[in-house]
């Protein structure tokens, strides 16, 4: 049976006709007013960002798909997180299976270009916040940061968290790729991070800023480091450099309007701009 724009209407919860689509109450979230844009072949909701086709919708407004729709609960204030590493390591494996059953979360991490990173890195999503897990080269867990969805963000201004007194260490995405390469990226941020292991770019950073990446951390490598400062922040970037001595160096990246780090190339679909400016630094 095709799935027609009629047939959802009589479906959709508080639906409301205009002259090109139907707007309603959205079935893949806690809806208090109507978010959902539901037009002739295909739908989006303004409020959690999951869209697709109507026959998608179809199986979430008849109750076939009622396994893959969450109640989405978001925190806008810190969430109170543990202390304890076994529980936050919980923590994380519940919040990395929300994100990986539930496809209406994912929408902001494919906004920014690094949806890819959601099972390499063990990605999650927590009451609005993305989880961010921090593994060692030996794959033990040692931490987490939380970073605010879009809407917590614009609503209270935080874009981190972490757990209390959790002291700055080296996040890397991949450590296998780190450890065959030649050279290794620095960056300032940890979607930045993400974002050149996206693009299979040997990178770490600092979950503590970029003042406290700590030289030692890289002790072990005979490796080049070099630092791919955000835009405006090349002195910064000199300066970790210099800290890194022998192995250090900087790259000031030519930033289009619009983009402010590196991480904003992929959210603008710009990466093979930024690949022709790095690639060929990293073998790529």
């Amino acid at each position: 049976m095709a799935i027609t724009l009629d047939i959802i209407r009589d479906l959709l919860p508080n639906a409301k006709s205009y002259s090109t689509y139907i707007a309603g109450t959205c079935p893949f979230h806690e809806d208090d007013k109507p978010s959902l844009m539901v037009y002739e072949d295909w739908f989006r909701c303004l409020g959690c960002g999951v869209s697709g086709g109507l026959e998608k919708l179809h199986r979430a407004l008849t109750g076939r798909n009622a396994s893959r729709v969450i109640k989405v609960v978001e925190e806008f204030k810190a969430p109170r997180l543990p202390t304890d590493l076994t529980e936050q390591e919980d923590l994380v494996e519940k919040a990395h299976y929300s994100l990986t059953r539930f496809e209406q979360l994912r929408w902001y991490l494919e906004n920014r270009g690094v949806d890819g990173r959601i099972e390499a890195c063990r990605l999650g999503w927590y009451r609005g916040w993305y989880v961010i897990p921090i593994y060692s080269k030996t794959g033990e867990y040692q931490g987490m940061m939380l970073r605010a969805g879009a809407s917590i963000q614009k609503a209270t201004d935080m874009r981190f968290v972490q757990p209390f007194g959790q002291k700055p260490m080296m996040y890397c995405p991949d450590w296998s790729l780190l450890e065959s390469a030649k050279s290794i990226a620095i960056v300032f941020g940890m979607f930045d991070a993400l974002a050149l292991s996206e693009l299979r770019i040997p990178v770490v950073t600092s979950i503590g800023g970029q003042d406290s990446f700590n030289p030692l951390w890289l002790e072990s490598y005979r490796k080049r480091a070099i630092v791919l400062p955000d835009r405006d922040e090349e002195k910064a970037g000199m300066k970790l450099s210099g800290r890194l001595g022998w192995r250090g160096a900087m790259l000031k990246l030519t930033y289009p309007d619009g983009i402010k780090d590196p991480a904003g190339f992929l959210e603008l679909g710009k990466q093979q701009l930024l690949m022709s400016q790095i690639g060929g630094l990293f073998g790529c």
